[in-house]
C-alpha cells in the first residue's frame, strides 16, 4: 500500500507542475513575452525556447515570437535561396533556425519590416556588388526588371562569399489567401495577435527597392550566365 501511495504522490506533484506551466499548453506571444521579455533572461534562453517550440503543420512553420506569430513557407524561401547558393544550401530546419536568431532581438514590428545580419561565417553568395568592383566580373548592361533599368553583369565567375543574411517579413492580410493561414492554425488565437509572414530570405547586401536611383547608380546585380 505505501508503494502504492507513494507513486501516486509522485504522479500528482508531477501533474501539479505541468499546470503550473500554462505557456506549454497554449502558445502566444503574450505569454512568451510574460516569460522571457519582462524577465532577467538571456535572449539565448528566449531563442532556445522559440526554436523548441515551431510548429510544422501543412506547408507553413509557424514561430512564437514575444510579440507576433511568424509564418515561414520553407519550400516556398529555400526554392530561391538554394537556387542561389550551391554548396551553403539550407533545409527548412537550418532557414527557421537563421530566422529565429534574426528576429529574436525585435521588440517592435513595423507593417513591414527587414532585419540583416552578420552571422560571423560564410552563410551564402553576394550577387550585389559596388559597382566600383564591376569590371572584376566583366562588362555592365543595363536590363529592365520591374519596369527599371537595372545594371547587370552576366558572368560564369563565383559571386563573392558573405556572412550576411536578411529577412523581409509583412503584416498578414487574410485577404490575399482567404484566411488559410488562419484556418491551418485555427488551434491559436492568431486572428487576437499580430501574424507576420516571411516574403523574403537571402544571403548578402541588402538592397532597396528598384526606384531608390542613387542606390542602384552605385550597384551592380551580378547573374549567372
Amino acid at each position: 500500500m505505501k508503494h502504492k501511495n507513494g507513486n501516486k504522490n509522485k504522479s500528482t506533484k508531477k501533474r501539479k507542475r505541468l499546470k503550473k506551466e500554462p505557456l506549454l499548453d497554449v502558445l502566444t506571444p503574450n505569454t512568451v513575452r510574460n516569460k522571457f521579455v519582462k524577465s532577467d533572461r538571456h535572449i539565448e534562453t528566449l531563442i532556445g525556447f522559440m526554436k523548441e517550440s515551431v510548429i510544422h503543420k501543412e506547408k507553413y512553420s509557424l514561430i512564437v515570437h514575444p510579440f507576433a506569430y511568424v509564418i515561414v513557407s520553407p519550400d516556398y524561401i529555400l526554392k530561391r535561396y538554394n537556387e542561389l547558393n550551391g554548396d551553403y544550401k539550407l533545409d527548412k530546419y537550418q532557414l527557421i533556425d537563421y530566422i529565429i536568431s534574426m528576429i529574436s532581438f525585435i521588440r517592435e514590428f513595423n507593417p513591414k519590416t527587414s532585419i540583416t545580419m552578420d552571422m560571423g561565417k560564410v552563410v551564402g553568395f553576394d550577387n550585389l556588388i559596388p559597382i566600383y568592383k564591376a569590371s572584376e566580373f566583366g562588362e555592365i548592361r543595363k536590363e529592365s526588371i520591374k519596369g527599371f533599368d537595372i545594371p547587370v553583369i552576366h558572368t560564369n565567375k563565383p559571386f563573392p562569399k558573405t556572412s550576411q543574411l536578411n529577412v523581409s517579413l509583412s503584416e498578414y492580410d487574410s485577404k490575399h489567401d482567404k484566411g488559410h493561414i488562419y484556418k491551418t492554425f485555427e488551434h491559436l488565437p492568431l486572428r487576437q495577435n499580430r501574424v507576420f509572414v516571411v516574403v523574403r530570405f537571402f544571403s548578402g547586401t541588402f538592397a532597396p527597392d528598384f526606384y531608390d536611383k542613387q542606390f542602384w547608380d552605385n550597384h551592380v546585380l551580378l547573374k549567372k550566365v
